[in-house]
């Protein structure tokens, strides 16, 4: 069999003695030159940034192929630059990188000595990377100075002086690409077109709106938000044309002005009636489209007619697309098209007098909390199962706005038992909600019901009877107990006195040695989540028999690193990755049960739960926003997506 392993790059021998030898002191030529746009110095800093970057996001346990070839690619204009200390340090992240490659087949992690090696490799790099550009920022500043001596001797042109371009521009619609902003604009005196481009950083791609990001255009910390409701003002700014406009980009020797909250534009683009101009644009139109719900994703018609439009679709403008289902299908919605490559580019709409940046603003088309405490009390007044639609009652009235005295009546009524696993389980979940303190009798019968599920859990198939086992969950059940059941169970147990687990611990080993000792194929969450716990507690069981036995005692870290590694195995395939989309996600039950064993594992880490699960946040507040627009047919599920997003910090996204 071929070994996948690629053939690594022969890495040169580098002296930085010998390359700081060949290149002399700089001259005052070479420090005029620091002084023009784009020198090669500053290429190189960016590209070594780049690599640095790379190897920030993909980390050291399983390199991507292509990082030592790149930092070869780099030796040579680091040598002819005279950068002997990056060159030689470039040399020795490729021969790390090499090695781990080389004894790190793909699937298996390399050596720790050898990750180690890399890493203090990639770190000397970035502490020379970041001391370079401290000095090549002073080295410039000499440039500067000796370019204007040249110049003042005759011994050098002036360099030309760039076309510059005043204007007050209106932002009608923006995209954003990583960190690439594009606004397109109305120049407010002349009436055009205009188009602004920026590079943002400390910025949240799922949330641009919601913070404020640094601008490289303004030289600030700005709002984005601001930005797009003000006018931008320019004044001999350095800019070029493009589109039938002025194009301005960021400058050091220039920043415009923003002014602030400007009214509605009076002047706005004709609806095309036209389908087939959407498919040729090359300015921004108007489309007035009607929102359907489709088989998968919500569809777009043009007009009143059977025209489907098809767009340029974020995540976010899928979000937004369901939310405004919830008020109602067929709702119209006026969107801004610009051209783009592929489909059509959303770059914003209007909906009653305001401009929406749909594709990027996850706060637009909220659902008031009024509405939604009514939809889902109504919605569990219709349900047949009293414990379930106390349950969505309660999730309505915490989300919904609810007065304490209406809260207080819910605390009251989850107050006792309930028979069944899965009603003790809603009925402690929803006194931590309401923060209810102390109930004996609920928890006699939690109890009761934990020991239980244990002794049950660990029977194979068809040793209880269906009657039994029904009574156990709390709904029709046969064969064996559910894992969701078995979950539940544990998170009762391990949530509650923690002197209940280690009386429990008997019943807890023999549990995963009969269930979860060996699991095939691809578990359900509640079934990784449950194993997880019970790993933890085998750990600490074991450690604590080496402690009798007078070894050495195992750190709390080191005792829960097992469980927490094999949850961290099922949760990598939910997250996205570079060059890889987000997993899909499980049911908002199934969600939870790994964000509640993710945050017992991590007693002291924060966040914990649902945010520290890293899921992404669009396809989280979809999946709920989804469920929210089903709510009259499945109002338990809705609940629990109210709850999941609630608790990954998106209730702002659903609500408002």
């Amino acid at each position: 069999m071929p070994d996948p392993r690629p053939e690594l790059p022969d890495v040169p021998e580098v002296s930085a003695e010998a390359i700081r030898a060949a290149h002399g002191a700089p001259d005052a030529h070479d420090l005029a030159d620091l002084a023009e746009p784009g020198d090669a110095l500053g290429r190189f800093a960016d590209r070594l940034g780049e690599l640095l970057g790379q190897i920030a996001v993909m980390g050291l346990a399983h390199p991507d192929p292509d990082l030592a070839p790149a930092a070869v690619e780099l030796i040579e204009p680091a040598s002819a630059l005279g950068l002997g200390a990056a060159a030689e340090g470039l040399a020795e992240l490729a021969r790390a990188l090499g090695a781990i490659r080389a004894a790190a087949p793909p699937g298996r992690s390399a050596p720790a000595a050898l990750t180690r090696a890399a890493w203090d490799a990639t770190q000397r790099l970035v502490a020379w990377r970041r001391l370079f550009r401290r000095a090549l920022a002073l080295q410039r500043v000499e440039g500067l100075l000796a370019r204007d001596a040249l110049i003042a001797r005759g011994a050098r042109p002036p360099p030309p002086r760039p076309a510059t371009a005043s204007a007050r521009i209106r932002p009608v619609g923006l995209a954003l690409r990583d960190d690439r902003l594009t606004l397109l604009g109305i120049d407010v005196d002349r009436g055009g077109p205009a188009q602004i481009r920026d590079r943002l950083s400390d910025h949240d791609p799922d949330d641009p709106l919601g913070g404020a990001v640094i601008s490289r255009l303004f030289q600030a910390r700005i709002s984005l938000r601001a930005v797009l409701d003000g006018v931008i003002v320019f004044e001999d700014h350095p800019a070029r044309r493009a589109r039938g406009g002025p194009l301005f980009e960021p400058d050091f020797r220039a920043r415009p002005r923003l002014l602030g909250a400007a009214g509605p534009l009076s002047v706005m683009p004709d609806p095309v009636a036209d389908p087939a101009a959407l498919e040729r644009l090359r300015r921004p139109v108007r489309a007035d489209v009607r929102v359907e719900r489709g088989l998968d994703a919500p569809t777009l018609w043009l007009g009143d007619g059977e025209v489907e439009v098809e767009v340029e679709r974020t995540p976010i403008f899928e979000l937004n697309l369901i939310k405004r289902l919830i008020e109602a299908s067929g709702a119209p919605l006026a969107l801004i098209l610009g051209p783009a490559p592929g489909a059509p580019r959303v770059l914003s709409a209007l909906d009653a007098g305001r401009r929406l940046y749909v594709s990027h603003d996850p706060r637009v088309f909220t659902v008031p909390p009024a509405a939604l405490y009514h939809r889902l009390g109504a919605a569990a007044d219709r349900m047949g199962r009293p414990i379930a639609a106390r349950f969505v009652r309660t999730v309505a009235g915490l989300f919904g706005g609810a007065d304490d005295r209406a809260l207080g009546a819910l605390a009251e009524q989850w107050r006792g038992p309930a028979p069944g696993i899965g009603r003790l389980y809603r009925g402690v979940l929803a006194g931590r909600l309401l923060s209810i303190v102390g109930d004996p009798a609920r928890d006699a019968a939690v109890e009761a019901a934990v020991d239980d599920a244990l002794l049950v859990g660990a029977l194979p198939a068809g040793q209880v009877r269906p009657a039994a086992l029904t009574a156990l969950v709390g709904e029709p059940t046969a064969g064996r107990l559910p894992g969701r059941a078995v979950f539940r169970a544990l998170w009762l147990l391990f949530t509650g006195d923690p002197g209940g687990v280690r009386a429990r611990r008997g019943a807890l080993l023999t549990l995963f040695a009969a269930r979860y000792a060996e699991m095939s194929g691809a578990p359900e969450p509640h079934d990784v989540a449950a194993r997880a716990l019970l790993l933890a507690e085998l750990s600490r069981e074991a450690a604590e028999g080496d402690a009798d036995a007078g070894l050495e005692p195992l750190s709390p870290e080191e005792v829960l690193a097992p469980a927490r590694e094999y949850l961290e195995a099922h949760l990598a395939g939910l997250r996205p990755a570079p060059g890889r989309p987000a997993g899909p996600l499980p049911d908002f039950d199934g969600l939870w049960a790994l964000a509640e064993a993710h945050r017992l594992l991590h007693p002291d880490a924060e966040p914990r739960g649902l945010p520290a699960l890293g899921l992404h946040r669009p396809t989280l507040a979809a999946a709920a926003a989804g469920a929210l627009l089903d709510l009259d047919r499945r109002p338990l599920r809705a609940a629990d997506g109210l709850l999941c997003a609630a608790a990954a910090g998106l209730e702002g996204w659903l609500i408002g």
